[in-house]
């Protein structure tokens, strides 16, 4: 699911990607975002905490939702262009 929407001379870019997977456990939702958090055995634990730096330093925002045994949905929202151009 993606859409834009615009309001009080802000335009954003909404891009939502979700799965019926088996969720995340709502004591770990929390602490995805922080540097080397990880449940696995592998990998570094930075690729949240990254992701969410890069979409902060874009003027976005990314959320996560989920509920266990249903699934998780990651919400983007980029400014547009135009309106990253603007000074805040």
């Amino acid at each position: 699911m993606s859409g834009e929407i615009s309001g009080e001379g802000e335009s954003r870019v909404i891009i939502a990607v979700g799965d019926n997977g088996k969720g995340i456990p709502a004591n770990i939702l929390p602490r995805i975002f922080e540097p080397h958090f990880s449940t696995r055995t592998s990998g570094s634990g930075l690729g949240p905490p990254i992701s969410r730096q890069i979409i902060d330093g874009w003027g976005g925002d990314v959320r996560v939702e989920s509920v266990e045994g249903k699934g998780t949905t990651v919400t983007i929202s980029l400014q547009t262009p135009a309106t990253a151009a603007e000074p805040s």
